[in-house]
């Protein structure tokens, strides 16, 4: 299993407004996972289908559930 990583510019992306979409497998039955910045509360925001799992000051909590999750890299989209 390879280590779910953000790029300098993946992050900075996010905490411009835009946010990540994500999945665990490469069919259409995997959980959809939506990482965003919360620019109010300073908060990186996870979600897995449309529910807030995890919001915590700093990235690395966050990387460390999508890689115990699953979560491609591969499959990633970044949203405006």
């Amino acid at each position: 299993m390879s280590t779910f990583t953000l790029t300098t510019e993946q992050k900075q992306s996010i905490k411009n407004g835009e946010s990540l979409v994500m999945h665990n497998s490469f069919d259409c039955d995997s959980d959809l996972f939506l990482l965003w910045f919360n620019d109010f509360w300073g908060l990186w925001v996870l979600e897995k289908n449309a529910k807030v799992i995890k919001a915590t000051k700093t990235i690395n909590p966050i990387l460390k559930k999508l890689n115990l999750d699953g979560a491609i890299t591969e499959s990633t989209l970044i949203n405006q």
